[in-house]
């Protein structure tokens, strides 16, 4: 019995430690906890170790593809 309730609490811990990126709707425009967010700072903030979380990689490819653009839309290449 002892240990089913150290398995329960052990599955708790570690469904709390969730790999904390919060989900980005749209890339170009982020908010976060109802606060807009450049793309910058949020990869800055929230992807500094997670290069391979899915969220992350949304939002550099979105930064990336917005750099190649110029202020008026031409890309730049």
């Amino acid at each position: 019995m002892k240990q089913l309730v150290f398995a329960g609490v052990l599955v708790a811990l570690l469904a709390g430690c969730s790999d904390s990126v919060p989900e980005v709707d749209d890339p170009k425009k982020i908010v976060v906890n109802g606060t807009p967010m450049t793309q910058k700072a949020f990869v800055d903030q929230y992807c500094a170790d997670k290069a391979e979380h899915p969220t992350c990689i949304k939002v550099r490819r979105a930064m990336v593809a917005g750099a190649t653009r110029s202020a008026d839309g031409i890309p730049r290449f």
